[in-house]
């Protein structure tokens, strides 16, 4: 086989791989790529990946839910926020009708755990949910995000189950609007929030307790996503970038 020659003599190109056949290329070394070309700082990489799902293998792994007329859960490739497709959420106008995926995970040790998604809400609705709870064989520990796109308002799950409102300045939604990308880490052995992302805003949360909840199950993680219909009509959100992280500094 004939070595490669041209690209400035270096023979190699100064792209990396692509999804496009006509320019896939041989790469050797991502590290001196990345050096050479940069990358925004988009996202906090702090912790040891141990899941990560972009949808470019569909819905295997998933069940998904699309309850009532007008609801749909579909791969998409006309937004995205890191690869080829997301997937698009989409609840019917109606109250309750929902547009859900949700999967399970084998259960880790863990410490400190990081949970991340991007979401760019392409119809404004009130709520989109965001859950992963992890079942450690005697409790529950429920890290659950909320979403008010219409109003404005990020929430996060209490100690008590019930919800606590962040009030939003300058929050874009819509087709042409950005992926938000939202992070959360926690102290599993602690049962306490550490802090919450949102784009560049950090909400530290060191002194809030987890809701954990006494329950025998089975060890595993959970992941659940919804967009649903709670007053405001249809609305549809666009999910990407699904990261858990394990080892998250306190």
């Amino acid at each position: 086989m004939a070595r490669a020659i041209g690209h400035g003599g270096r023979d190699y190109p100064d792209y990396g791989v692509s999804a496009m056949p006509q320019a896939n290329s041989i790469v050797v070394d991502m590290s001196e790529m990345a050096v050479r070309l940069g990358s925004p700082n988009y996202y906090d990489r702090k912790g040891t990946q141990l899941f990560s799902e972009c949808f470019d293998y569909g819905l295997r792994e998933w069940l998904v839910t699309a309850g009532g007329a007008g609801s749909s859960v579909d791969v998409y490739s006309h937004y995205t926020s890191f690869g080829p497709y997301s997937l698009l959420l989409t609840c019917g106008d109606g109250v309750g009708k929902t547009g859900t995926i949700q999967r399970s995970l084998p259960y880790p040790y863990v410490s400190t755990v990081g949970f991340e998604f991007h979401v760019k809400h392409v119809v404004a609705g009130d709520r989109f949910i965001a859950y992963l709870n992890l079942y450690d064989g005697d409790y529950l520990y429920e890290i659950g995000i909320k979403l008010d796109s219409v109003n404005k308002i990020l929430s996060y799950i209490n100690s008590a189950g019930g919800w606590t409102n962040i009030t939003l300045a300058n929050y874009f939604t819509g087709g042409t609007s950005q992926f938000h990308i939202i992070k959360v880490r926690v102290d599993i052995e602690n049962a306490k929030w550490l802090e919450l992302m949102l784009d560049t805003d950090d909400y530290v949360l060191t002194d809030v307790a987890m809701h954990k909840v006494a329950m025998v199950a089975n060890k595993r993680l959970f992941l659940y996503f919804d967009t649903t219909d709670g007053g405001e009509g249809t609305a549809s959100n666009a999910l990407d970038n699904i990261l858990i992280t394990i080892d998250e500094p306190r």
